[in-house]
């Protein structure tokens, strides 16, 4: 596959607090002098392929948002939820990186506990001793862990949570 973007590239900028990761620094020490973001729907992708159902479910859940959230808490949600950048403007996604709190809009383990906890709690108000159900329980908090990991995109924290929660589970 191939994929042609449009962006403008910037300088890194410098954190404004001396108690900050210096981002800026660290990317220079890598090399890089320049960095651009960039909207899904300023990307093209030259080859048609079918998307995989976790991105038409990804597509779903956003286009709730939209219909749902004003623009602003559209982007964030679908950041918090989803793992989805790609609707956070440039301005605020500097906002979040110059104040050091890039980490909030990532999705870690700690959403794989809440979805498996929850899974658990919601299960759980079945009662019921059948082996056959403790089973279908089984599988279906996995299949939930596991869906959330694709939909989401599969960041390595991502895909470890679920690893170790489905380990737990099993």
């Amino acid at each position: 596959d191939k994929a042609r973007m449009k962006g403008i590239f910037k300088n890194t900028s410098k954190s404004n607090s001396p108690l900050v990761f210096d981002y800026s620094k660290y990317l220079k020490f890598r090399h890089i002098a320049y960095q651009t973001y960039v909207n899904l729907d300023e990307i093209l992708i030259t080859d048609s392929r079918s998307e995989p159902w976790y991105s038409e479910v990804r597509g779903w859940a956003i286009k709730q948002f939209t219909e749902n959230l004003s623009s602003s808490n559209v982007a964030i949600a679908s950041a918090l939820v989803l793992g989805h950048r790609g609707l956070i403007d440039n301005d605020m996604y500097d906002a979040f990186a110059q104040t050091g709190s890039m980490h909030v809009l990532a999705v870690s383990g700690l959403h794989v506990g809440i979805l498996s906890g929850l899974l658990g709690w919601i299960l759980s108000l079945i009662r019921s001793n059948n082996k056959g159900y403790r089973f279908l329980k089984t599988i279906i908090i996995l299949l939930g862990i596991w869906s959330f990991a694709f939909i989401t995109g599969g960041s390595p924290s991502v895909l470890r949570a679920s690893l170790m929660f489905s380990t737990l589970e099993v």
